[in-house]
């Protein structure tokens, strides 16, 4: 492949000193934490090779604003995305991360009511931002009815926000990657989303695994 950087599983954080309770709406001065179910995805590409994405370990921190705004959240997410490729492959590109909606409906178990061509990348309209406990992350403003993404790798132009590497298997490993979202009124929820770009001697495949939606407040 052209992008020869190799970005292998990297060991995950632990997330010391936060407890997993259920997830659910917060209230001003609230809190949620908890793990997702994370997901698996298998497709068989046209020349028979078998494709699998896990998300795996997939755990979110949501706190409110500093300035206990109901319509501004800091989210904190981790994960593990794996892909396992059975057959001659010449290596993968993975770009994963989050949809993110203010009052938006995924679907029914969260299967395809909403795709990554609905939704606007976060990048453009967002700006870096500092989380209370120092860490940088993206800020973006999310009006009622709108949908945003957010990648896990939060790169710019010389870093872009996907991975790369050779061979049947790869990873990356994300800990407490974070946003922050403000002028969402209502009802917020997200997805994870991984699409794998797949390269064999005879054929390019793309898989898509898309995680279950959960509440973000």
């Amino acid at each position: 492949m052209k992008n020869k950087t190799s970005r292998r599983l990297a060991a995950i954080a632990g997330l010391a000193g936060v407890t997993t309770i259920a997830l659910s709406s917060m209230g001003a001065g609230g809190a949620a934490a908890g793990a997702l179910p994370g997901g698996t995805a298998t497709q068989k590409l046209i020349d028979g090779t078998s494709v699998t994405v896990t998300l795996k370990d997939e755990f979110v921190n949501i706190q409110p604003s500093t300035v206990a705004l109901p319509t501004s959240r800091n989210v904190w997410l981790s994960g593990k995305v794996l892909v396992d490729i059975a057959g001659e492959a010449d290596g993968a590109t993975v770009d994963a991360g989050y949809i993110v909606g203010c009052q938006l409906n995924f679907g029914a178990g969260g299967e395809g009511a909403l795709g990554l061509e609905n939704a606007a990348p976060a990048t453009p309209g967002g700006e870096r931002v500092t989380t209370p406990g120092g860490e940088a992350g993206l800020g973006f403003s999310l009006q009622p009815g709108k949908a945003t993404t957010v990648p896990v790798i939060q790169g710019g132009d010389d870093d872009p926000t996907n991975f790369t590497f050779e061979g049947n298997q790869g990873g990356i490993a994300y800990s407490q990657e974070t946003f922050r979202i403000d002028g969402c009124a209502g009802f917020a929820e997200a997805k994870a989303y991984v699409n794998v770009t797949v390269e064999t001697p005879s054929v390019t495949g793309i898989v898509t695994l898309w995680g279950k939606p959960f509440s973000i407040g």
